[in-house]
Parts: C-alpha cells; structure tokens; sequence
C-alpha cells in the first residue's frame, strides 16, 4: 500500500465518535493479529458512556457504541503490549488522494478494568523531529495526528511508543459490566 496513513492521537476513547468500518490493516497483516478475546464484552466509561467490543470470525474486532456508531479494528501485540488499530476514516466516503485514518491505542486488561491510552500528542511532535518520514500535527481539540509515509514506518513509530511510557497519553479507566 502506497498511500500514507494517518494515524489520530484521540483523548479517551472518543474514537467510537464517528461511524465507520473499514477492512484489512495497513499496518498489520493477519497474521500478527491477536484474539480479541479479552477486550471482548460491554465496557462503562468513567463519563458514563457504554459499548460493546465483539471478536470477529476474521481475527478482528467490532466496537459499538449505545448511541449506534460502529467500528472495526485489530488488536496485535507489540513488544509485548496490546494495541488496537480501528479506522476512522470511512474509505468509500474518501476521495482518491485522501489518506485514511487510523487510531493506535495502549490497551491493558486486567480482570473487569481495561486502561486506554491514545498516542501522545507532544510524543508524536518529537518522533516528527527525528524522521522526514513523520510528519505530526496539533488539532483545536489538544489531540494531534501523525502522517507516515509507509505501513514500516508506522510499525517503527508504534514499536517505539511501546518501548517509551511517554509515548501515551492519559489513561481512560472502563469496567466490564457483567
């Protein structure tokens, strides 16, 4: 894949913001892709909102909100850590030079807690000042993007951020309700 991927460095876990699904990573082959298993069930937020997290028969993973926006993803593992890749953008509303994005995030479990963290917004401001492959950027809302030029180099990105606790933003905490 040819095309650059975005990648937004969203606060909380405001990512089920927005309907979209999407297919295959461009980052990850299948291969590399985790069970779902452990994230999978309905999570409470500490705002209040709730959702849904299902394995897919295809090795992936499909979240839903209450309020009915729907995305699917991956989760692989990294160094040992578990990262969730999901699509934001909607590629059948993308016109032919938009580059899709995607949200990378820190996933942890332990018994009915999971933690999440979105990539840093400063973090990517400083990996964009060691490579002309990065570009990052700040959005209105204090989240941030990252644009890398090839699915190697944002596997090298996320490589570094699961090596780097700065790497992360701050953690969102959600129960699993029964």
């Amino acid at each position: 894949m040819n095309r650059t991927i975005i990648a937004p460095a969203i606060i909380g876990l405001a990512i089920l913001a927005g309907g979209c699904q999407s297919g295959a990573s461009p980052v990850f082959a299948k291969s590399e892709r985790v069970s779902a298993s452990a994230i999978a069930g309905t999570w409470v937020g500490t705002d209040g909102r709730e959702f849904s997290i299902r394995e897919t028969p295809g090795g992936g993973l499909r979240i839903k909100a209450t309020e009915g926006d729907e995305h699917t993803g991956v989760l692989v593992d990294i160094g040992g850590r578990s990262i969730v890749e999901i699509p934001m953008s909607d590629p059948a509303r993308m016109s032919d030079d938009a580059s899709p994005v995607y949200h990378y995030g820190l996933i942890k479990v332990s018994g009915d807690t999971m933690e999440h963290q979105s990539l840093n917004p400063a973090w990517l401001t400083s990996q964009q000042q060691q490579s002309s492959a990065i570009v990052a950027a700040p959005l209105a809302s204090g989240a941030g993007t990252v644009t890398a030029t090839d699915p190697e180099t944002m596997r090298g990105l996320l490589k570094k951020a699961v090596a780097d606790p700065n790497a992360w933003g701050a953690k969102e905490i959600l129960t699993r309700r029964p």
